[in-house]
Formats: structure tokens, sequence, C-alpha cells
């Protein structure tokens, strides 16, 4: 059955994916094609040395992927206005680029249109949230985030030290996001946003995409678990700056009632029980984020 709603999630890691078997992932081409808009934004994971080669590699795998599952690739703001079924391309830690602005001009060219500085590793352009020691962007990062913003390419700070998301906060010009992070307050894990960060992301007009790993939900590991992160937000002033990340084929498990992109669905009528108005169950499974790419893209 085709859904009415549009969708649009910043984050997936299913060019991860071996073999890319409609049966081996959480992301399946059946359950995003009942939307009547649907744009998924593939990030390239730098969870593989030489990270160069690697991106390359898989930049090969993401033009094979959405050419069979006919998508269209969006890399600039006439494209995201008048795609339906639409991919964006990513890099998930800026690794790949070893320092060098060359490189970012190289992915640009390639397509890349969101770049998250970091992973679960520290590089050339800041500190990672999992490392001991957060020293914040680097004098490279610094010239990265103004090179992204000359550009047209969306920062994401998910993964990202915090003392790197300020020092974001004061180098950016542009809307910055956090593509895949829920709230530390409602579930204290590192990889969380604390309430001081998405208040600049609000201040910043920028969006905090929820993931759907459960290990990052708390105790509450199904619908309602992304209610309470979605709810905590809201109360912060943050209806015009939640959206989706998934994190589909990036996590080890799933909220216990998902079965994949079809939970989007389920997160809205969810949503509208609890008395969210339409317009703002349309903004967070799709206009804010699009709104930020509608800025950002050149």
């Amino acid at each position: 059955m085709r859904s009415g709603f549009e969708v649009f999630d910043a984050h997936c890691d299913t060019l991860t994916v071996k073999g890319l078997s409609h049966t081996k992932t959480q992301l399946r081409l059946r359950n995003i094609k009942r939307y009547k808009k649907y744009i998924q934004v593939f990030a390239i994971c730098a969870d593989e040395n030489p990270p160069f080669l690697h991106a390359k590699r898989h930049i090969k795998k993401y033009n094979t992927l959405i050419k069979k599952w006919g998508m269209e690739r969006i890399e600039n703001r006439y494209d995201l206005k008048n795609t339906h079924f639409g991919a964006i391309l990513a890099l998930e830690g800026a690794d790949a680029l070893y320092g060098s602005l060359s490189a970012l001009d190289f992915f640009y060219k390639e397509g890349v249109r969101l770049l998250t500085l970091t992973w679960n590793n520290n590089n050339a352009a800041a500190s990672s949230i999992t490392s001991e020691d957060d020293n914040g962007l680097s004098d490279f990062g610094k010239r990265l985030v103004r090179a992204c913003n000359q550009k047209g390419i969306v920062i994401d700070l998910s993964h990202i030290g915090d003392k790197g998301f300020y020092d974001v906060c004061e180098i950016s010009e542009k809307p910055f996001v956090c593509s895949h992070s829920n709230s530390r307050t409602v579930f204290e894990v590192k990889r969380n946003i604390t309430d001081r960060q998405f208040t600049h992301i609000v201040k910043r007009d920028g969006v905090c995409g929820i993931n759907f790993y459960s290990e990052f939900l708390g105790e509450k590991k199904d619908i309602d678990g992304i209610y309470s992160h979605i709810e905590h937000f809201c109360a912060l002033g943050g209806e015009k700056n939640i959206g989706l990340g998934s994190d589909f084929d990036g996590i080890r498990s799933m909220p216990i009632d998902c079965t994949g992109a079809s939970y989007m669905e389920k997160i809205a009528e969810n949503l509208l029980m609890h008395n969210y108005s339409e317009k703002t169950v349309k903004d967070i499974l799709w206009g804010n984020f699009y709104r930020v790419f509608d800025e950002i893209l050149k």
C-alpha cells in the first residue's frame, strides 16, 4: 500500500553491506518505494584503509545502487526540488581527505554533498566523541568547515567531540546538522547530544536526525523510545529542528517493532496519536532536513 507521507532520511550505511542483496539490508527498496517522496542520504563510512581508495570504491557502489534502485542523484538545489525518489552522497569521516582541500574538490565533483567531520576515530580535521583527548577542530578542520560552506556541502556533527562541536558553532556561517544523533538527556551515551548542543542547532536553524539504534534509545527500545527523544527535543523548542537519521545498515539492532523504512510511517502515526499537528509531523519526516539542504546546496 502506498503511503501519502514524504520522507527524508539523513543517514544510512547501506553502502557498507556486501552484495547489497535486498535480503541483507535493513533499508529495502520495497519499503522506500511506498512513500510519496523519499530522499536517502547514503554515507561512505571511514571504516577501512586506505580511506581514499575505500571511498572511491564505494562511490562506484553508490552509482550502481541508485541506478539499480531507480533513484535520482541530488547534487544541487534544482535536483532537490525536482526529485521524488532521490539519493544524496555523504562521507562519514574526513579521513579520505588526508588533510587536503584538493581532495574535497575531488569528492565534491563525485557528488558528495554532506560531510560528517569524524566517525569513531580522530582524523586530520577533528577529534571524535570516542577520543579520550578532545582537541576540537584542527587548523585544517577549520579551513574545511569554511570550504564546505563555500561549496555547498552540509556539515554533519554526529560523532564529533564536544569541543569540535562548539568550534563549528563559532566558525560555520551556514546551518549544520547532526544527521543521526539522539538526546543525551533522555539517554546518557556519548554519541547522543546534549541539550546545550541541540539548542545551538536550533539557534543556527539546523536539524538533528533521530537515530534508530536501539542502544541509543534508552530503556524503551521501541516506538516509545523514538517518541521520547522527539518529545524532549520539541520541549527545547525544536519542532523545526528534528528529522530522521535512521542509521539503517550501520546499527546492530533496530527498535523491536521496526522492520525497515516502513517504520517512518509508524513514527508519523505515533506523533499524530500524541496530538502533534500534521504540519509538525510532515516537517519531522521531510520538511526540516529539506529546508537545510535547500539553503546550502548550490
